[in-house]
């Protein structure tokens, strides 16, 4: 009937939500899937029955957890991630994410080193965790600097002059590449995690080892963040516009409103990340697991 929402319509479109989608749609979906140790980020382009039967879960209890927190705090995102400009949420990535790790770098790896040095002996893991820190952030300065000077600049040139045949398809390739990227980032900061048992100094630590696990926390925090934002909502608005593109061209016609890598016919393409296999099987065992 007009005017009436289809409660089986409700149930299927959450049933085929993505873990990505949860979280774009409801930030606060985050916290519970850490809970549950289900990696939204990396793995953020499966649905919640799907990584529910990779790790042997209960997706209904999971779904009824995720539901209770949405109704009871409906907060929206401050911004439409899935509607905005490209040019838009690209620059909240470089402001609010990349803008972040120079100090970070020098604050951390400083802090690691020192603590290893002063506590190593009591704390022998804390040598592995220094050495982790330093090739987390030098893994991470070579990924932002080929996303921010080539992937977001192609992104903008694009944008900028859309015209009919969607994004460049080597921008396409360049998703692949970054998303494999992520994977290693996100093992760095499982590594981090464990090493520091999640976060948790010791009862012995002094100032500088709780401020380095704090600083670490942090880290893994906006690292994640920062994953999610362009694995599940930049990178998929990008194939979404060549999907669109590809259809018109298909049908002989011109794409219609390619330019801002909006949905096209109701359909959300379902790209591969790294982290599944040629066949679309999700590979157990994701980065960025808790």
């Amino acid at each position: 009937m007009d005017g009436q929402v289809n409660p089986d319509s409700v149930a299927s479109a959450e049933r085929s939500r993505t873990l990505g989608e949860w979280v774009a749609l409801f930030p606060q979906a985050a916290r519970v899937f850490e809970g549950w140790a289900i990696d939204y980020c990396c793995n953020g382009k499966i649905s919640l029955e799907q990584a529910c039967e990779a790790k042997g879960m209960d997706a209904d209890a999971l779904r009824s957890e995720l539901l209770d927190l949405v109704h009871g705090d409906p907060r929206a995102p401050e911004r439409d991630w899935l509607e905005i400009p490209l040019s838009a949420l690209m620059d909240h990535i470089v402001l609010t994410h990349n803008h972040f790790m120079p100090s970070e770098k020098h604050q951390l790896t400083s802090l690691a080193q020192k603590v290893a040095r002063v506590h190593g002996e009591r704390h022998p893991e804390l040598y592995t965790l220094a050495l982790t820190v330093d090739l987390l952030f030098a893994e991470l300065e070579s990924h932002l600097e080929h996303e921010e000077k080539e992937f977001f600049a192609a992104c903008r040139k694009w944008e900028n002059a859309p015209g009919v045949n969607g994004p460049d398809p080597r921008l396409l390739e360049i998703i692949g590449h970054l998303e494999e990227e992520h994977v290693g980032l996100g093992e760095r900061l499982k590594s981090l995690k464990s090493l520091t048992v999640g976060f948790a100094p010791p009862a012995d630590a002094c100032n500088s080892y709780r401020v380095l696990y704090q600083g670490l926390e942090r880290l893994n925090a906006d690292l994640r963040e920062h994953i999610h934002m362009e694995n599940n909502i930049l990178h998929v608005r990008l194939v979404a516009a060549a999907a669109t593109a590809a259809a018109a061209s298909r049908r002989g016609g011109i794409g219609a409103d390619t330019g801002s890598g909006s949905k096209a016919d109701g359909a959300r393409p379902e790209p591969r990340p790294a982290n599944r296999d040629k066949d679309g099987r999700t590979i157990p065992g994701s980065c960025c697991e808790g």
